[in-house]
This record gives C-alpha cells, sequence and structure tokens, in this order.
C-alpha cells in the first residue's frame, strides 16, 4: 500500500498506536512517560539505523533545549529494562560507542489498509443493496412496518421463532455480559502529568512525609543531614539543623501536626525516640522506651516502634504501657500501620541471605504473614491513599522498581479486582511513594547514582574520567594489554573489548549481576564473582573468546571473589559475609586441576583475598568480630608469602573496604569507609602506608571496587547521588 500512513509499529509483543501516543503490550497500555515515548519511538522509526546521541536529544527534547547526556541514558536503561518484560531476554536497543543506539528487534509497521484492519463486507464490495432486518421481542416475532410478520417484503415466509429457544438464548447473552462484567479488566491509575518540586540537586533520604500544605523529608547539606521541607504545590525550599547527625525522622501524626523519629545511641541497638511538636523546634524525647522506626497509629494515640532487634511494640502516645507484637529473625524497619488501624506492616532484611522482604502482623499480636507479589517480595512497606482505596509499593529491579498500586475496597465477586497494577511503569527510580491528602497527587522521591568510573592522577592530585563511553565497571585489562573486561552499567552484564570500546562481545547472559572479572595468566578464562536474583555469591569462570560460563564449584554453596595464582593452576577466593561470626570466614584455595579445594593455613577471620600478580603473595583483610549482618569492618590488611607459609601484619586503617595489586606487585591499593573515606596504598617491602587522596566527594554508599591501571594509577567507581522531590498527577479509577 504505497503513500499510506503507518497508524502502529509492532515488536514482539508490543505495539506503538500513533494517533494516541501509546505504548501496548498484549493490548495493555504502558503509561510511559512522554520523552520516554519520544525516545522509543525515533529509534523504531529508524529501526536498523545507529541513530547518535546529538540526533536522538534533538529529536525528543527539540534542538533549542540543552539537555545533559544522562537524561537520554537513563530513557535508554528505562526503556530497556520495559522492553526486556516482553521480550525476555533479547536485546532490543543496541548502544554503539561513540556513535549512538540501534533499535535492533524486528519491527513491522502497519498501515491503514494492511491486514489487520477488519476486511469490509463482501456485499458492500459486490454493490448489493444492504438489507436492514428489524426484530423485536414480546415472547413472539412481531411486526416490521406493519408488514406480515411471517414474510418478507418479497413474500418469502419468515422463520419461526421458538419461543422456549428465544428465551435460552436472551438469558445466555445475558449472563456473557454479566460474566463480562465480572471478570472484564478494570481500568487502572493513570499518571497523566508531574511537577518537579526541588531541583537543588542534592541527596535526599525518606521517608516523605506531609501535614497536607508542606512535605517533609532529609536533605544532605554541607555534608550533613538537615530536615527539609517544601510546600506541595512548589515553592522555596526550607532546611532546618537536626539535634545530631544520627537522627532519623519517620512519620508524621495524621493530623499533620507533630513529627516522630529517632536518635541512634553509639554501641546500641535500639535508639532515642524523639518526637518534634513542631517542626522547627526542638524535640521532646521518650524516656520509658528505646526503639527506632517510630510511626504514629491512625488516631494519633498510639506508637509502634522497632527495638533495634528482632522484636515490634506498641506503647502509647506517651510511651505508656509497651507491648511486644511480634519478634521475627531479622531487624523491623520501615513500620506502617494500616488505615485502620488493625494491623502493621515492617520489613526486614535476612541475615543470612541479606533478602528484604515485607510483612504484617495483627495490631494486638499474633502471628506474622509475608506480602508477596507473583511469589516474590515486595521492595516497601505499603502506604495508602486517604480513603485507604489503594495500597502504594515499591516492586521490581533493585536500582529502579516501579510503583504499583493494589485496590483494597473490591467487590468479593469480581474477579480479579485486587490485581496489582503499575502505575509507573517506565518512570523508574522513583521512591517513598505518599499520596497527597486529597488524593489526587502522588508525592514521589526520585534518585539515581550516577556512577562514574575515575582513574587517580598521582602527579596532579586529581581525579579524570576513565573509559567514560564504555559505561564500565569494574574493568580489567588483559595481560597483554589489548583487551578489557568489565561489567557494564546499569545491569552489570560481563563484556569484553578493545580499549576503545570496538569488538565487543558479551560474556554473560542478563539475570545475574557481575563483580570484579579477572584475566587468567595467559588471557585465555575469565573469573569473576556473580550475585544471582535471589541473592547468591558464586564464583565463575568463562572463556575469553565467549562461551558458556561455568561455575567454578557447583552446588548450593557461596563463594567469594576469585583470584588466579601465577601459574593459572589455582585460585583463591574468601567466604561470604553472611556465613556468621567472622571467626567462621576462612580463605580457600582451588586447585583448578583436581577440583579440590583446600583452606588456606591461618587464615580464619580473614576476608576477600587477592592473589598477587606475581604470584608471590596473598593479600587478605582482617574480618573484626562485628562484621555481622552483611556489613564488613575491616581494620587491617594482612599479607601471606607463599614461598615462607606465613602471615605477617601489612597495614591498618579504619574499615578498609576493598583491596586492588599494581600490576608489578609492588604495592597494594585499598580505600576505607567510616570517617576517613580515604584512597591509600602500602609498599609491600617497607610496609610504609601512604595516604593518597579523599573520597570524601563520592556518596558513601559508593561502590566498593578499586583498580590499578598499567601505570599504576588507582581506579575507583564515584557515586554521585542526586535526589529530586516530584508530584505525579495520578487518575484513580
Amino acid at each position: 500500500m504505497f503513500g499510506q500512513p503507518v497508524r502502529f509499529y509492532e515488536f514482539g509483543p508490543f505495539s506503538i498506536d500513533l494517533s494516541s501516543r501509546v505504548v501496548l503490550r498484549d493490548a495493555k497500555a504502558l503509561p510511559l512517560e512522554p520523552k520516554l515515548f519520544d525516545t522509543l519511538l525515533v529509534l523504531v522509526e529508524n529501526h536498523g539505523k545507529v541513530v547518535s546521541k546529538e540526533e536522538l536529544m534533538k529529536a525528543v527534547w527539540g534542538p533549542d533545549t540543552f539537555v545533559e547526556e544522562g537524561s537520554l541514558t537513563r530513557n535508554i536503561s528505562l526503556l530497556r529494562k520495559t522492553i526486556a518484560e516482553g521480550l525476555g531476554d533479547t536485546q532490543c536497543i543496541a548502544t554503539f560507542p561513540k556513535r549512538g543506539y540501534q533499535f535492533v528487534a524486528p519491527v513491522r509497521g502497519v498501515t491503514e489498509g494492511s491486514p489487520a484492519e477488519p476486511a469490509a463486507e463482501p456485499h458492500a464490495l459486490s454493490g448489493a443493496p444492504a438489507v436492514a432486518e428489524t426484530k423485536t421481542w414480546h415472547g413472539h416475532v412481531g411486526r416490521a412496518h406493519g408488514q406480515d410478520a411471517r414474510a418478507t417484503a418479497g413474500g418469502t415466509p419468515a422463520p419461526q421463532i421458538n419461543p422456549v429457544a428465544a428465551l435460552a438464548a436472551g438469558v445466555a447473552v445475558l449472563a456473557l455480559v454479566l460474566g463480562y462484567w465480572f471478570v472484564r479488566p478494570l481500568p487502572v491509575p493513570v499518571v497523566s502529568g508531574h511537577q518537579l518540586l526541588t531541583h537543588d540537586g542534592r541527596e535526599k533520604l525518606g521517608p516523605l512525609l506531609t501535614d497536607g500544605a508542606q512535605l517533609y523529608f532529609e536533605e544532605k547539606v554541607d555534608g550533613k543531614w538537615s530536615l527539609a521541607s517544601v510546600p506541595t504545590v512548589g515553592g522555596n525550599l526550607n532546611t532546618s539543623s537536626l539535634p545530631s547527625p544520627d537522627v532519623r525522622i519517620s512519620d508524621i501524626t495524621p493530623g499533620g501536626r507533630d513529627l516522630i523519629g529517632w536518635e541512634a545511641v553509639p554501641g546500641e541497638l535500639a535508639g532515642r525516640l524523639l518526637i518534634w511538636p513542631d517542626a522547627d523546634g526542638p524535640p521532646v524525647t521518650l524516656t520509658a522506651v528505646q526503639g527506632c522506626w517510630p510511626t504514629w497509629s491512625p488516631d494519633g494515640a498510639r506508637i509502634a516502634f522497632s527495638d533495634g532487634v528482632h522484636s515490634v511494640f506498641v506503647a502509647g502516645r506517651q510511651d505508656e504501657n509497651p507491648l511486644k507484637v511480634v519478634s521475627v529473625e531479622g531487624c523491623p524497619q520501615g513500620l506502617r500501620w494500616s488505615p485502620g488501624g488493625e494491623s502493621l506492616c515492617f520489613m526486614q532484611v535476612d541475615p543470612k541471605s541479606e533478602a528484604v522482604s515485607v510483612w504484617e502482623v495483627p495490631a494486638t499480636g499474633g502471628h506474622p504473614h509475608s506480602l508477596l507479589l507473583g511469589g516474590k517480595n515486595l521492595d516497601s512497606v505499603p502506604t495508602w491513599t486517604p480513603a485507604g482505596t489503594y495500597s502504594l509499593f515499591l516492586w521490581g529491579s533493585k536500582d529502579a522498581p516501579d510503583i504499583w498500586a493494589q485496590r483494597e475496597n473490591c467487590n468479593p465477586v469480581r474477579w480479579r479486582c485486587r490485581e496489582p497494577m503499575r502505575i509507573a511503569a517506565g518512570l523508574g527510580g522513583y521512591m517513598d511513594p505518599l499520596p497527597s491528602r486529597d488524593g489526587k497527587r502522588l508525592f514521589v522521591m526520585g534518585g539515581q547514582y550516577k556512577k562514574d568510573l575515575v582513574r587517580y592522577d598521582m602527579k596532579s592530585g586529581t581525579f579524570t574520567p576513565y573509559l567514560p563511553d564504555l559505561q564500565a565497571a569494574d574493568p580489567e585489562l588483559s595481560p597483554d594489554g589489548k583487551w578489557l573486561v568489565y561489567a557494564r552499567l546499569p545491569e552489570r552484564t560481563l563484556w569484553r573489548s578493545r580499549l576503545d570500546g570496538s569488538n565487543s562481545t558479551r560474556l554473560t547472559a542478563s539475570g545475574a549481576e557481575v563483580y570484579s572479572p579477572h584475566w587468567s595468566p595467559d588471557g585465555k578464562q575469565i573469573t569473576y564473582m556473580a550475585v544471582s536474583s535471589e541473592k547468591q555469591y558464586k564464583a565463575w569462570v568463562v572463556p575469553a573468546e565467549g562461551g558458556p560460563p561455568e561455575e567454578l564449584l557447583p552446588g548450593a554453596g557461596e563463594e567469594g571473589i576469585p583470584t588466579w595464582s601465577r601459574d593459572g593452576n589455582f585460585v583463591v577466593f574468601g567466604d561470604t559475609l553472611h556465613v556468621g561470626h567472622a571467626s567462621a570466614m576462612t580463605i580457600h584455595v582451588l586447585d583448578l586441576r583436581s577440583r579440590q579445594v583446600s583452606n588456606l593455613l591461618g587464615s580464619a577471620g580473614l576476608w576477600t583475598p587477592r592473589w598477587s600478580p606475581n604470584g608471590r603473595y596473598i593479600a587478605a583483610l582482617v574480618l573484626a568480630d562485628e562484621a555481622k549482618g552483611g556489613l564488613a569492618i575491616c581494620p587491617a590488611v594482612l599479607l601471606y608469602d607463599t614461598k615462607a607459609r606465613r602471615w605477617e601484619n601489612l597495614a591498618k586503617a579504619e574499615n578498609i573496604r576493598n583491596l586492588a595489586w599494581s600490576r608489578d606487585s609492588r604495592y597494594v591499593y585499598f580505600h576505607t569507609g567510616a570517617s576517613d573515606f580515604g584512597l591509600y596504598r602500602v609498599d609491600i617491602a617497607s610496609k610504609k602506608v601512604e595516604r593518597l587522596a579523599s573520597l570524601k566527594g563520592f556518596a558513601e554508599e559508593s561502590d566498593d571496587w578499586i583498580g590499578v591501571t598499567r601505570d599504576g594509577s588507582p581506579l575507583v567507581i564515584g557515586d554521585t547521588r542526586i535526589d529530586e522531590v516530584y508530584a505525579l498527577d495520578v487518575q484513580w479509577p
């Protein structure tokens, strides 16, 4: 059909309706934000072609609008995530370093005259006149325009209708109509627009709270957390200091007057509970109880809180008559009451698997039950719209979960009424959903870590971008210096390429995150640690030329990051942090020829070993007794001499986070957390520790990885946390 305009683009289960600007998956609309839709449309319209970043940004934002490249990168990442749910592991958008992006999934254009449209009736095509037939139902066949009901205009006798059959047909039609009413898909909440309420680019911390006129949250100003507020309709942001850096705000009374929170106490798991009768004034301390994550009941007469260990308590407004509600294996956090006050919801982190789960328990005490979606744990404690009509929660990928809603006032005979609905697909990265007091808007915090691989130039004392076009993490050069292996962000799949990004080959599929890949000495294999979606840590090996990856130690056990011996016959690795007490940790050596595993002599209490490139030494971190529940506290580096077969102290520092060797095996590099945030190296021969730079400009949650270039320059991954508060306009059906 030459000259016919395209009405739809189809790929896999998706279609793009150009007239209504809607993306559908299996005939269900996906509420993509406008710029995300435009990005997808430009790529699909040019499928099979590489579209440069400049062309994409001009087409989506216009030629006269200045847009940072990070906005486009975010759109591409969210589109890949959204489309991957329908196409499985099939890649839809390919990245061509220094060139642009290409939509590589098969695309079909549907025009006005495509076969997808219903065909015309045969008599209309032949020119035969259309004849209307009129029937009425009064228990018998009636008359049409005064004609005898037994004959048509041409005199042919009309067919006789059996009243019983007609009644049965009517009942069947009614049953179908009612059946459809009961099972038809209900309309979903739609995000029709959004407003940016803050725009200062600072790191922020939820939960979001509102008294109706103001939104409250915490914001980092000059490295210190402050209480921040902004009008719910937009306006100037105000901040006020908190009593100490260890204070967290957790809830506000339903009447919107009193804030409540807690202050951590050094050396204690429970903190001091605090109430702010005035947001701008000093807090009042509740003296009878201690805990964390306090939250007001819907009537404001009670508070629920965690003891910071394993239990949830409920007490009066002035902390009187505390009652234990439940005890669980992990530490309860993020507590919230249900709208009627009959139950409590909370999160806990499994101390062994580190998996996050959400639970509900009667407020008067009883057995808790987990809240699941599709058999999987939620990513947040629910919040509710003002009338309790919908519950809202986060669920999805770790880095960019989606906002979901579930109807709570369902007719029990309506099928699928309580089926969860994704109301912010493609808006990924929004956190802390909070409905406005009038229910017309949904406040969210949009945050992202901008990961930058940077190289520290020891001559100039500055950090400069390293491999900025590759979106690479944990890179390592091949022994011949010609190839690079790295984890590609944000999904952390394993890739191999030339140093300029050309000749890139994907070595692992999505579904597990890859960390710290290392080349074998002969350059033929690559080891790495992968973290599955079930939070299982396993050591793997894959051919450098590509091929199926293999577990180094198949089975249910877990392994830390593996590194190679000089001859390539052995790898060394440690235990994972959730194994247990520090004394239970040890260093293991795997003989790749016999597949036998042995423990390194004297390595009890040591963690995350690294074999030196020359094969002489193994460096490892000392794991302090306080290292429990996935939190590493490492005060020292030890060095094992494989020839002398003994350990010796190499360096001491506060909270060492990771290790890396220089390629000449002369230095061990490491960086620290806690209050220091420094970049260090230690000379193996002299044991001299040298502080190279401060890392305080990086986010506290920045990546633990550290590497070294061929010239001895250290590499780190900097995480710049950017948070803003948005108001989404939501239509609730």
